[in-house]
């Protein structure tokens, strides 16, 4: 997972014809920022994320507020949905395994993002 030096927003691009995993390794690519539409070389990878979770949204959503992460799941924080559809939501949205590292039962939590 990688973040924009300058927003630090998690919407990158790659636009060399490598992927994150080959980029990890240290080999040089140029990215680009989808929010900034800063461009630059590698960026710092991120390999966990302090999130605040809302529950029963309206959609889900991934929001940059104040620096903060911000993340909008319509579903309910009960028997561990919010937590599945958070983890699902993440997985599809960064395409790569997601786990919650700590906060189970608590509105902000710690995201870890599996590199492999």
């Amino acid at each position: 997972m990688n973040i924009c030096p300058k927003c630090k927003s998690l919407e990158v691009k790659c636009l060399t014809n490598l992927d994150y995993k080959v980029v990890a390794f240290g080999i040089s690519a140029v990215f680009k920022c989808l929010n900034c539409n800063f461009q630059g070389e590698i960026f710092p990878e991120v390999k966990s994320l302090n999130i605040k979770v809302r529950p029963n949204s309206k959609k889900n959503d991934l929001i940059l507020k104040d620096g903060n992460y911000i993340v909008n799941i319509k579903a309910p924080p009960e028997d561990n949905k919010a937590n599945l559809e958070l983890i699902k939501f993440l997985s599809k949205k960064f395409n790569t395994k997601v786990r919650i590292k700590s906060g189970l039962t608590s509105k902000n939590k710690i995201i870890y993002f599996d590199q492999a």
